[in-house]
Protein backbone atom coordinates (compact mmCIF):
# COMPACT_ATOMS: atom_id res chain seq x y z
CA UNK A 1 0.00 0.00 0.00
CA UNK A 2 2.85 2.41 0.76
CA UNK A 3 4.35 1.86 -2.71
CA UNK A 4 1.00 2.49 -4.45
CA UNK A 5 0.49 5.63 -2.41
CA UNK A 6 3.97 6.90 -3.22
CA UNK A 7 3.41 6.05 -6.86
CA UNK A 8 0.09 7.89 -6.81
CA UNK A 9 1.72 10.95 -5.18
CA UNK A 10 4.55 10.83 -7.72
CA UNK A 11 2.09 10.69 -10.61
CA UNK A 12 0.11 13.53 -9.06
CA UNK A 13 3.26 15.62 -8.67
CA UNK A 14 4.20 14.85 -12.29
CA UNK A 15 0.76 15.89 -13.49
CA UNK A 16 1.00 19.13 -11.52
CA UNK A 17 4.42 19.83 -12.99
CA UNK A 18 3.13 19.13 -16.51
CA UNK A 19 0.16 21.43 -15.88
CA UNK A 20 2.47 24.18 -14.57
CA UNK A 21 4.78 23.72 -17.55
CA UNK A 22 1.86 23.96 -19.97
CA UNK A 23 0.58 27.08 -18.23
CA UNK A 24 4.05 28.62 -18.45
CA UNK A 25 4.25 27.67 -22.16
CA UNK A 26 0.86 29.30 -22.83
CA UNK A 27 1.89 32.43 -20.89
CA UNK A 28 5.15 32.68 -22.85
CA UNK A 29 3.27 32.19 -26.13
CA UNK A 30 0.78 34.93 -25.22
CA UNK A 31 3.62 37.24 -24.17
CA UNK A 32 5.43 36.62 -27.46
CA UNK A 33 2.23 37.32 -29.43
CA UNK A 34 1.78 40.54 -27.46
CA UNK A 35 5.37 41.63 -28.17
CA UNK A 36 5.04 40.82 -31.87
CA UNK A 37 1.78 42.75 -32.10
CA UNK A 38 3.37 45.71 -30.28
CA UNK A 39 6.35 45.61 -32.69
CA UNK A 40 4.02 45.56 -35.72
CA UNK A 41 1.98 48.44 -34.25
CA UNK A 42 5.15 50.49 -33.62
CA UNK A 43 6.36 49.81 -37.17
CA UNK A 44 3.01 50.86 -38.64
CA UNK A 45 2.99 53.99 -36.48
CA UNK A 46 6.53 54.89 -37.61
CA UNK A 47 5.61 54.32 -41.28
CA UNK A 48 2.51 56.48 -40.91
CA UNK A 49 4.52 59.25 -39.20
CA UNK A 50 7.18 59.14 -41.94
CA UNK A 51 4.51 59.21 -44.63
CA UNK A 52 2.82 62.22 -43.00
CA UNK A 53 6.13 64.07 -42.72
CA UNK A 54 7.05 63.32 -46.34
CA UNK A 55 3.59 64.36 -47.50
CA UNK A 56 3.80 67.59 -45.51
CA UNK A 57 7.27 68.37 -46.88
CA UNK A 58 6.15 67.63 -50.44
CA UNK A 59 3.09 69.84 -49.99
CA UNK A 60 5.19 72.70 -48.62
CA UNK A 61 7.68 72.37 -51.49
CA UNK A 62 4.85 72.36 -54.03
CA UNK A 63 3.26 75.42 -52.40
CA UNK A 64 6.63 77.22 -52.45
CA UNK A 65 7.05 76.44 -56.18
CA UNK A 66 3.51 77.61 -56.91
CA UNK A 67 4.09 80.80 -54.89
CA UNK A 68 7.31 81.50 -56.82
CA UNK A 69 5.55 80.92 -60.14
CA UNK A 70 2.71 83.23 -59.14
CA UNK A 71 5.17 85.95 -58.14
CA UNK A 72 7.00 85.62 -61.46
CA UNK A 73 3.72 85.72 -63.40
CA UNK A 74 2.61 88.77 -61.37
CA UNK A 75 5.88 90.56 -62.15
CA UNK A 76 5.55 89.80 -65.87
CA UNK A 77 1.92 90.91 -65.82
CA UNK A 78 2.82 94.19 -64.09
CA UNK A 79 5.52 94.87 -66.71
CA UNK A 80 3.06 94.16 -69.53
CA UNK A 81 0.47 96.41 -67.91
CA UNK A 82 3.00 99.22 -67.52
CA UNK A 83 4.03 98.93 -71.18
CA UNK A 84 0.40 98.82 -72.29
CA UNK A 85 -0.31 101.90 -70.16
CA UNK A 86 2.45 103.86 -71.92
CA UNK A 87 1.26 102.81 -75.37
CA UNK A 88 -2.35 103.65 -74.47
CA UNK A 89 -1.34 107.09 -73.17
CA UNK A 90 0.51 107.84 -76.42
CA UNK A 91 -2.38 106.68 -78.58
CA UNK A 92 -4.85 108.63 -76.44
CA UNK A 93 -2.78 111.83 -76.75
CA UNK A 94 -2.61 111.44 -80.54
CA UNK A 95 -6.31 110.74 -80.79
CA UNK A 96 -7.17 113.76 -78.61
CA UNK A 97 -5.04 116.06 -80.75
CA UNK A 98 -6.71 114.83 -83.94
CA UNK A 99 -10.16 115.19 -82.37
CA UNK A 100 -9.35 118.74 -81.18
CA UNK A 101 -8.33 119.79 -84.73
CA UNK A 102 -11.45 118.20 -86.22
CA UNK A 103 -13.66 119.85 -83.60
CA UNK A 104 -12.13 123.26 -84.40
CA UNK A 105 -12.87 122.84 -88.13
CA UNK A 106 -16.35 121.58 -87.39
CA UNK A 107 -17.00 124.56 -85.07
CA UNK A 108 -16.05 127.03 -87.77
CA UNK A 109 -18.22 125.28 -90.38
CA UNK A 110 -21.08 125.06 -87.89
CA UNK A 111 -20.84 128.76 -87.08
CA UNK A 112 -21.18 129.63 -90.79
CA UNK A 113 -24.12 127.27 -91.18
CA UNK A 114 -25.81 128.70 -88.11
CA UNK A 115 -25.43 132.24 -89.33
CA UNK A 116 -27.03 131.30 -92.66
CA UNK A 117 -29.79 129.30 -90.99
CA UNK A 118 -30.62 132.02 -88.50
CA UNK A 119 -31.98 134.37 -91.13
CA UNK A 120 -34.12 131.69 -92.73
CA UNK A 121 -35.29 130.53 -89.35
CA UNK A 122 -36.46 134.01 -88.38
CA UNK A 123 -38.83 134.05 -91.37
CA UNK A 124 -39.93 130.48 -90.73
CA UNK A 125 -40.58 131.18 -87.02
CA UNK A 126 -43.02 133.98 -87.80
CA UNK A 127 -44.93 131.72 -90.18
CA UNK A 128 -44.85 128.87 -87.71
CA UNK A 129 -46.14 131.04 -84.89
CA UNK A 130 -49.25 131.89 -86.84
CA UNK A 131 -49.74 128.26 -87.80
CA UNK A 132 -49.15 127.18 -84.19
CA UNK A 133 -51.75 129.61 -82.89
CA UNK A 134 -54.28 128.19 -85.31
CA UNK A 135 -53.32 124.65 -84.37
CA UNK A 136 -53.53 125.45 -80.63
CA UNK A 137 -57.06 126.73 -81.02
CA UNK A 138 -58.09 123.64 -82.99
CA UNK A 139 -56.30 121.39 -80.50
CA UNK A 140 -58.05 123.11 -77.58
CA UNK A 141 -61.39 122.33 -79.13
CA UNK A 142 -60.39 118.69 -79.66
CA UNK A 143 -59.08 118.47 -76.07
CA UNK A 144 -62.40 119.71 -74.70
CA UNK A 145 -64.29 117.16 -76.75
CA UNK A 146 -61.88 114.39 -75.66
CA UNK A 147 -62.20 115.45 -72.01
CA UNK A 148 -65.98 115.15 -72.13
CA UNK A 149 -65.73 111.76 -73.85
CA UNK A 150 -63.12 110.65 -71.33
CA UNK A 151 -65.37 111.53 -68.37
CA UNK A 152 -68.19 109.53 -69.92
CA UNK A 153 -65.82 106.60 -70.59
CA UNK A 154 -64.43 106.71 -67.02
CA UNK A 155 -67.94 106.56 -65.57
CA UNK A 156 -68.65 103.50 -67.70
CA UNK A 157 -65.35 101.88 -66.62
CA UNK A 158 -66.15 102.61 -62.96
CA UNK A 159 -69.51 100.90 -63.25
CA UNK A 160 -67.96 97.90 -65.06
CA UNK A 161 -65.24 97.62 -62.44
CA UNK A 162 -67.77 97.60 -59.61
CA UNK A 163 -69.82 94.90 -61.36
CA UNK A 164 -66.66 92.86 -62.03
CA UNK A 165 -65.47 93.29 -58.42
CA UNK A 166 -68.79 91.95 -57.13
CA UNK A 167 -68.56 88.92 -59.47
CA UNK A 168 -64.93 88.30 -58.47
CA UNK A 169 -65.84 88.51 -54.76
CA UNK A 170 -68.60 85.95 -55.27
CA UNK A 171 -66.24 83.64 -57.22
CA UNK A 172 -63.60 84.04 -54.51
CA UNK A 173 -66.10 83.14 -51.78
CA UNK A 174 -67.15 80.04 -53.72
CA UNK A 175 -63.50 79.09 -54.29
CA UNK A 176 -62.69 79.53 -50.58
CA UNK A 177 -65.63 77.29 -49.62
CA UNK A 178 -64.53 74.56 -52.05
CA UNK A 179 -60.89 74.91 -50.95
CA UNK A 180 -61.90 74.59 -47.28
CA UNK A 181 -63.88 71.44 -48.08
CA UNK A 182 -60.95 69.94 -50.06
CA UNK A 183 -58.46 70.73 -47.29
CA UNK A 184 -60.74 69.21 -44.63
CA UNK A 185 -61.14 66.06 -46.76
CA UNK A 186 -57.36 65.84 -47.27
CA UNK A 187 -56.76 66.23 -43.51
CA UNK A 188 -59.26 63.45 -42.80
CA UNK A 189 -57.48 61.18 -45.29
CA UNK A 190 -54.14 62.01 -43.66
CA UNK A 191 -55.54 61.16 -40.20
CA UNK A 192 -56.79 57.78 -41.46
CA UNK A 193 -53.45 57.07 -43.15
CA UNK A 194 -51.53 58.03 -40.01
CA UNK A 195 -53.72 55.72 -37.91
CA UNK A 196 -53.07 52.83 -40.33
CA UNK A 197 -49.33 53.48 -40.28
CA UNK A 198 -49.35 53.62 -36.46
CA UNK A 199 -51.15 50.25 -36.32
CA UNK A 200 -48.66 48.73 -38.81
CA UNK A 201 -45.68 50.07 -36.82
CA UNK A 202 -47.18 48.72 -33.57
CA UNK A 203 -47.63 45.29 -35.19
CA UNK A 204 -44.02 45.30 -36.40
CA UNK A 205 -42.75 46.30 -32.94
CA UNK A 206 -44.72 43.50 -31.26
CA UNK A 207 -43.39 40.97 -33.79
CA UNK A 208 -39.80 42.19 -33.23
CA UNK A 209 -40.24 41.92 -29.44
CA UNK A 210 -41.60 38.38 -29.80
CA UNK A 211 -38.68 37.33 -32.03
CA UNK A 212 -36.20 38.85 -29.58
CA UNK A 213 -37.84 37.01 -26.66
CA UNK A 214 -37.63 33.72 -28.60
CA UNK A 215 -33.95 34.37 -29.39
CA UNK A 216 -33.20 35.14 -25.72
CA UNK A 217 -34.97 31.97 -24.62
CA UNK A 218 -32.94 29.93 -27.14
CA UNK A 219 -29.70 31.50 -25.93
CA UNK A 220 -30.54 30.79 -22.28
CA UNK A 221 -31.38 27.19 -23.12
CA UNK A 222 -28.06 26.76 -24.96
CA UNK A 223 -26.25 28.35 -22.03
CA UNK A 224 -27.96 25.93 -19.63
CA UNK A 225 -26.99 22.98 -21.85
CA UNK A 226 -23.40 24.27 -21.93
CA UNK A 227 -23.29 24.51 -18.14
CA UNK A 228 -24.67 20.98 -17.84
CA UNK A 229 -22.05 19.68 -20.29
CA UNK A 230 -19.32 21.54 -18.43
CA UNK A 231 -20.46 20.08 -15.08
CA UNK A 232 -20.63 16.58 -16.57
CA UNK A 233 -17.13 16.91 -18.05
CA UNK A 234 -15.84 18.07 -14.66
CA UNK A 235 -17.51 15.12 -12.93
CA UNK A 236 -16.04 12.71 -15.50
CA UNK A 237 -12.60 14.22 -14.95
CA UNK A 238 -12.90 13.86 -11.18
CA UNK A 239 -14.11 10.31 -11.60
CA UNK A 240 -11.09 9.54 -13.83
CA UNK A 241 -8.70 11.03 -11.25
CA UNK A 242 -10.30 10.03 -7.92
CA UNK A 243 -12.51 7.12 -8.86
CA UNK A 244 -16.24 6.71 -8.31
CA UNK A 245 -15.90 6.07 -4.56
CA UNK A 246 -13.39 8.89 -3.83
CA UNK A 247 -15.34 11.88 -5.31
CA UNK A 248 -15.35 14.72 -2.74
CA UNK A 249 -18.65 15.62 -1.12
CA UNK A 250 -18.46 19.21 -2.44
CA UNK A 251 -19.26 18.05 -5.97
CA UNK A 252 -22.45 16.29 -4.77
CA UNK A 253 -23.67 19.46 -3.02
CA UNK A 254 -24.04 21.37 -6.31
CA UNK A 255 -27.73 21.37 -7.42
CA UNK A 256 -28.29 20.01 -10.94
CA UNK A 257 -31.54 21.83 -11.70
CA UNK A 258 -30.31 25.38 -11.01
CA UNK A 259 -29.52 26.21 -14.68
CA UNK A 260 -32.94 24.95 -15.79
CA UNK A 261 -34.65 27.11 -13.16
CA UNK A 262 -32.63 30.18 -14.21
CA UNK A 263 -33.33 29.52 -17.89
CA UNK A 264 -37.06 29.11 -17.20
CA UNK A 265 -37.20 32.37 -15.23
CA UNK A 266 -35.24 34.27 -17.91
CA UNK A 267 -37.40 32.77 -20.68
CA UNK A 268 -40.62 33.77 -18.88
CA UNK A 269 -39.20 37.29 -18.39
CA UNK A 270 -38.27 37.46 -22.09
CA UNK A 271 -41.79 36.29 -23.16
CA UNK A 272 -43.54 39.12 -21.27
CA UNK A 273 -43.97 42.18 -23.62
CA UNK A 274 -43.50 44.68 -20.77
CA UNK A 275 -40.02 43.38 -19.96
CA UNK A 276 -38.71 43.82 -23.51
CA UNK A 277 -36.94 47.22 -23.74
CA UNK A 278 -37.10 49.44 -26.77
CA UNK A 279 -34.67 48.47 -29.51
CA UNK A 280 -31.63 50.73 -29.75
CA UNK A 281 -29.31 51.03 -32.73
CA UNK A 282 -26.43 48.64 -32.17
CA UNK A 283 -22.86 49.86 -32.73
CA UNK A 284 -21.06 48.52 -35.80
CA UNK A 285 -19.44 45.13 -35.11
CA UNK A 286 -15.69 45.01 -34.82
CA UNK A 287 -15.14 41.31 -35.41
CA UNK A 288 -17.03 38.72 -37.50
CA UNK A 289 -20.77 39.09 -37.13
CA UNK A 290 -22.61 36.10 -35.62
CA UNK A 291 -26.30 35.37 -35.91
CA UNK A 292 -28.24 35.91 -32.63
CA UNK A 293 -29.98 32.53 -33.02
CA UNK A 294 -26.89 30.48 -33.83
CA UNK A 295 -24.78 29.18 -30.89
CA UNK A 296 -21.43 30.87 -30.50
CA UNK A 297 -18.28 28.71 -30.64
CA UNK A 298 -17.25 27.37 -27.26
CA UNK A 299 -13.65 27.96 -26.34
CA UNK A 300 -12.79 25.28 -23.75
CA UNK A 301 -9.30 24.47 -22.57
CA UNK A 302 -8.00 21.15 -23.85
CA UNK A 303 -7.63 18.92 -20.83
CA UNK A 304 -4.80 16.38 -20.64
CA UNK A 305 -5.82 12.81 -21.09
CA UNK A 306 -5.14 10.72 -18.03
CA UNK A 307 -4.58 7.00 -18.40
Amino acid sequence: MTALKDQWYAQRLQRQQELAQRQQTVAELLSRFQQERQIVADALRDRLSNFCQSLQQGTQAHLAVVQQQRQEMAAELMADLHQFKKILQQQTAQTLSVIAAERSLMAQQLLQDLTTSRASLSVSVAELRSLIQQGIRALQAEVDALRRATHIRLDEFQQQRQDRAAAIAQDLANFMDSLHADVQSYLDDLAVLRQKRAEAISTLLQQAQLERAIAMETLFQEFAEFRIELRQSRLRLREMVWGSSLIPSQSQAVPAKAPATAVASLASAAKSPAAVPAAKPAPPPVGPRLSPLSPQPRLLPKLPRLE
